[in-house]
């Protein structure tokens, strides 16, 4: 832990997180929720490869077949049908309508 991200949880123990704040682990910490994320949200998601990738039906589209990949490892997301792809944080943003940061929050259970 570098000396900055130490120092922000050092203040956040004693004085709680700020409202907006990330921490500076969240990217580790969001992939961390990808599978659960992936099993509440996806209809039809398959088993994963030996990389973490799974075939899943879209998101965002009407889907009878499994058109999209998921990686339960990273949380990356890919459309073969649509072509939406991002990560975690860009698909739980165009599935809710939240911007980065409340997205990030609300991901990591954290208050908006």
């Amino acid at each position: 832990m570098n000396g900055s991200a130490a120092y922000a949880e050092a203040h956040a123990a004693l004085y709680g997180n700020p409202r907006g704040y990330i921490p500076a682990n969240f990217r580790e910490r969001i992939a961390e929720r990808a599978q659960s994320y992936y099993h509440a949200h996806v209809k039809k998601l398959g088993h994963p490869n030996s990389d973490g990738w799974a075939p899943a039906q879209c998101l965002f589209h009407d889907d009878a077949h499994a058109s999209a990949s998921v990686n339960l490892n990273t949380g990356a997301f890919r459309c073969h049908g649509c072509g939406e792809h991002g990560d975690l944080v860009a698909v739980h943003m165009k599935l809710t309508g939240l911007e980065f940061k409340p997205a990030v929050r609300d991901l990591l259970g954290l208050p908006t």
